[in-house]
């Protein structure tokens, strides 16, 4: 995710105590939080999680990318841009250089500890509840030929919250949709890829369970953080309106 100059330039935001970073790390390994890892000067980027922090050391092991090519390309690269929303927090830092590791005998990437990073706890993460009477949609493309219309029950610029069953299973942490579409009305469509988060059974007032499934946002635009957060003020200005 792109994050503006004044993201970075924020003092408020930068962690560079050596303990401060090195627990924020670690609470992203114990959270396993999904880590997006950005290919310098490109669009590029690897979904991973941070596995383990040793401070002894100074290294921060992450898991492997799938694809073998886009590690090689994470470690051509310079500098890589890590950038994780753990509950509502975003944290993000940078590694000079990426280099190939083991971790418990599987293929990993492994960095130096970073100096200082960037946590920011945004009020904006806040989960603003969809309409209910004319529901807002998200397209999953699922298989090749199989695309599934899903109704969210919220959205924040962090996320969403998809309601019902993907199929005979839920899906598994972790697992990522590529090419989504949210159709925020008159303020576009969201095209973005997914990363499932959390999935978890509710009861109804009619004593039904329905599914819910949280998502990520991966690599979110500054414009398409804008378009989001249009449509959220949108929301909480209706919602504000109906209550006089």
């Amino acid at each position: 995710m792109k994050e503006s100059s004044a993201d970075l330039d924020d003092a408020r935001y930068r962690v560079d105590s050596d303990v401060e970073v090195a627990y924020v790390l670690r609470g992203l390994a114990k959270s396993k939080a999904v880590v997006t890892a950005h290919v310098a000067g490109t669009k590029e980027f690897a979904v991973t999680a941070v596995l383990d922090v040793d401070v002894q050391a100074q290294t921060v092991t992450l898991d492997a990318s799938a694809n073998q090519q886009l590690n090689q390309r994470l470690i051509d690269s310079s500098p890589v841009r890590f950038v994780s929303n753990d509950e509502g927090v975003r944290v993000q830092f940078q590694a000079l250089k990426v280099e190939n590791a083991l971790f418990q005998g599987r293929p990993a990437l492994r960095i130096t500890i970073p100096r200082s990073l960037y946590k920011m706890q945004r009020r904006e993460f806040y989960r603003m509840p969809t309409p209910i009477l004319n529901p807002i949609t998200c397209s999953i493309p699922i298989g090749e030929d199989d695309v599934r219309n899903m109704t969210l029950s919220d959205i924040s610029l962090g996320g969403i919250c998809l309601v019902g069953e993907f199929g005979d299973a839920p899906p598994a942490l972790g697992t990522v949709f590529e090419h989504c579409g949210i159709a925020l009305g008159k303020f576009g469509v969201l095209r973005i890829d997914l990363c499932v988060r959390n999935t978890y059974l509710v009861m109804l007032k009619n004593g039904n369970q329905s599914r819910r499934t949280g998502c990520q946002f991966l690599a979110i635009t500054p414009q398409q953080e804008a378009m989001v957060q249009r449509y959220i003020i949108f929301l909480e200005q209706q919602r504000r309106a109906k209550q006089g």
